[in-house]
């Protein structure tokens, strides 16, 4: 054992050295003598009283991962959705919006395009699940074109910011494809499988499909856009729009109903 009062070290333990050279410095150390590590080869103490900090991030619960997803998704989308967009939809300015950091967003998607194209998956696949459940809740072929039609006419006009999204801005252009293989081809596509039908059961003119179907979307998509843009405009009721376009563009034989001015008088009767 050493003594610490002549100033010099005669050799003991590491406790012991410290000591020692925190009374020759004349600093007042509370040290515990358990947390110094007894090492012949190692002279360098560090301070163990004081707490070390390790920054890391929580692991989710079960299911919170999938949450986060669909937040991801949801947000990017009423980034691009948004009416006036500054700049090009970015991982960073979706987690800020989600409040998350960047690199939340890569543990659920690779870039950019790979968000964007989940975004359109998710609104289109919303809009194909919608006319599809409305064109199976009747039977003739002409009835299930309408039905399609009055559903997407639906969905634009009480979701106008999904309905921009897909239609009204640029997000699917930067999905990085083109139109075949896209999640709106296979919307489109039922559409013209609606429309084919007609005209096989002889229940419609027999045209170009594809082309007559164009015509019909340029159609419904006036309807839905106009009466957003232009709510002051007297505009008639959309069923009636909708029977116009498919009569005088697809050449549809509808069954003949009775206007709305016809039932009120019915009704007085």
């Amino acid at each position: 054992m050493g003594d610490a009062g002549d100033g010099e070290w005669h050799g003991g333990s590491l406790v012991e050295l410290y000591r020692h050279m925190t009374m020759s410095r004349q600093l007042l150390v509370d040290i515990n003598p358990s947390n110094v590590s007894r090492c012949s080869c190692v002279t360098t103490l560090a301070n163990l009283d004081r707490p070390r900090k390790v920054a890391s991030r929580a692991p989710n619960r079960r299911g919170e991962g999938d949450l986060l997803r669909e937040q991801l998704i949801e947000a990017a989308s009423r980034l691009l959705a948004a009416p006036v967009v500054e700049e090009p939809l970015s991982l960073r300015a979706v987690a800020r919006e989600v409040g998350v950091v960047p690199q939340s967003v890569y543990l659920h998607f690779a870039d950019r395009t790979q968000l964007v194209r989940a975004v359109i998956e998710r609104r289109f696949g919303e809009l194909t699940r919608a006319t599809q459940a409305a064109e199976d809740s009747v039977s003739h072929a002409a009835a299930k074109l309408r039905a399609r039609c009055l559903e997407y006419c639906r969905f634009g006009l009480e979701t106008p910011g999904h309905y921009a999204l897909l239609f009204e801005t640029h997000a699917t252009s930067q999905m990085g494809t083109g139109f075949q293989g896209s999640p709106g081809a296979e919307t489109f596509d039922h559409f013209v499988k609606a429309v084919q039908r007609c005209m096989d059961q002889g229940v419609a003119v027999r045209q170009d499909a594809f082309k007559v179907t164009t015509s019909l979307w340029i159609g419904l998509h006036g309807i839905v856009s106009l009466r957003l843009s232009k709510p002051g405009f007297p505009w008639p009721p959309v069923e009636e729009l909708v029977d116009r376009l498919l009569t005088g563009l697809v050449g549809l034989q509808l069954p003949r109903t009775r206007t709305v001015r016809q039932r009120r008088k019915a009704s007085d009767i």
